[in-house]
């Protein structure tokens, strides 16, 4: 964490420098605010569940949240960007496995996940944007920090020919772990007024680096009795390197300028 805070403080240093030079060519606004509803597509389970186990169901799930930028520009085209986005979610699925052979022996499955997912997104860099009357289009290339949290607990229950059923609960903790972070996107503003707009839609890749291992226990049972947990962390295949896909919208305050 230290090495990427480092290179970030030496990449701000060295925009700023180019940068404020410029500023007399005029902007149209000094300081641009975001504040919206932000939509994240995470497969961080999924990413996850395949570098750790390569067991279990996972997949995309979309989770809900807030998001706030801050852009100071420095001239009527270039600006420097801040970008912090908050995103939370829980889901409850559940799917069914079926299996019969030749000699008649046929066995059901069900599996039940409940997923709870946090994720938080700061990062800073340049932003380019053009205007034509109330519109402005603009993007950016950003770097910065991702934190994720998250908990699954997997429940499955089977049954066979034979009326012999078991169950099982798999209940897997990952830590806050924290990444370095590259956002790339773009976004369009409707403006109602000369310091008040909309933003149509924001939209982000989101690749995070995100470092740790999940706790994990297992329990299972035989027709109704308990025989047996499991627990543990695994001890490789823990980095996990997650894309994600972040869509915004809100309010746009347009601040000094012209």
């Amino acid at each position: 964490m230290r090495k990427y805070c480092a290179h970030l403080a030496v990449l701000a240093i060295l925009v700023f420098s180019f940068s404020v030079p410029t500023h007399a060519q005029g902007a149209t606004s000094k300081i641009d605010v975001f504040g919206g509803f932000s939509f994240l597509a995470n497969n961080y389970y999924s990413t996850s569940q395949q570098a750790q186990w390569n067991t279990l169901t996972g997949g995309t799930y979309v989770i809900n949240g807030y998001h706030f930028q801050g852009t100071y520009n420095l001239t009527k085209h270039f600006g420097i960007m801040a970008d912090f986005s908050n995103h939370s979610g829980t889901t409850d699925e559940t799917s069914s496995y079926n299996y019969a052979d030749c000699c008649g022996y046929t066995s059901s499955s069900q599996y039940t996940l409940h997923l709870d997912q946090k994720m938080r997104t700061f990062a800073f860099g340049p932003s380019f944007s053009v205007e034509e009357k109330k519109l402005r289009l603009s993007a950016h290339t950003l770097v910065g920090v991702s934190t994720a949290q998250m908990t699954a607990l997997t429940t499955s229950n089977s049954s066979d020919s034979n009326l012999n059923t078991s169950s099982s609960n798999y209940n897997s903790t990952w830590p806050s772990n924290t990444g370095m972070a590259v956002v790339v996107g773009g976004s369009a503003d409707f403006m109602f007024a000369k310091h008040l707009g909309w933003r149509i839609a924001q939209i982000d890749y989101v690749h995070s680096v995100l470092q740790g291992c999940p706790n994990w226990t297992n329990t299972w049972t035989y027709n109704g009795s308990p025989s047996g947990t499991n627990s543990g962390t695994p001890n490789t295949g823990c980095d996990a390197g997650v894309n994600n896909l972040r869509i915004s919208t809100g309010i746009v305050f347009r601040l000094g300028g012209k």
